[in-house]
């Protein structure tokens, strides 16, 4: 599994997400953000990484343009989740889960969009769902959270990467509590998206103890 943010601040649109992944030698780390320069946005997941790698190639190629990609993006993972579905089946089913998120801020838009898809486990409906920003700069995802993380982050906790690494760090505490051994982590990599371009960059180590390598990606 991973964590994620995506999160609407006063001027940009913030997504995030962890590198850990299941390879084949044991815990290393992998890409789960993938820019779409050319439509000023990215693409990042939580759930089995390797799929997202594939999702993001044929959104890549596919031409469209950010509206069409985005009603087109639940017809791109049924297709690519099918394509590995005698992979994913053998996944436990608490791990089965993907999601995808969509974001960016499209050319002449007032404001940045983001989508979310989720499908519970392989073969489900794809459900989609769009964030919509209000005048305040409301914050979107933190995925996941819990009550007993407190309330949800604000813009003010999110605006720094301090303070993005901060929150991360509870959400992978969470994670690997449930799962009992380490669940996400590695380290956090965040899109800063404006109106005019985004910036990418390593945020932070999430772990204590670094994740290196694990091999080929598994999950």
């Amino acid at each position: 599994m991973s964590i994620a943010i995506a999160a609407f601040l006063p001027n940009h649109l913030i997504v995030a997400a962890d590198t850990a992944g299941f390879g084949a030698n044991g815990l290393g780390q992998y890409p789960k953000l993938f820019p779409l320069a050319h439509l000023n946005g990215v693409l990042a997941v939580r759930g089995p990484a390797r799929l997202v790698a594939t999702v993001a190639l044929e959104a890549g190629l596919s031409g469209l343009s950010f509206d069409d990609l985005a009603a087109e993006l639940p017809h791109i993972i049924d297709r690519v989740g099918s394509g590995a579905s005698e992979h994913l089946a053998a996944l436990p089913t608490d791990r089965q889960q993907f999601e995808l998120f969509f974001a960016g801020w499209p050319e002449g838009r007032p404001r940045p969009a983001l989508w979310s898809y989720t499908q519970p486990r392989v073969g489900a409906k794809v459900e989609a769902t769009l964030w919509e920003a209000d005048d305040t700069g409301a914050p979107g995802i933190c995925a996941p959270w819990a009550e007993r993380l407190g309330p949800m982050p604000t813009t003010a906790d999110l605006a720094t990467s301090d303070g993005l690494i901060a929150v991360a760090r509870r959400q992978v505490q969470l994670m690997n509590e449930h799962f009992g051994g380490r669940a996400a982590g590695g380290e956090l990599i965040s899109a800063r998206i404006f109106a005019d371009g985004m910036v990418i960059e390593r945020a932070g180590e999430l772990d204590a103890e670094p994740v290196i390598s694990g091999g080929e990606l598994v999950a």
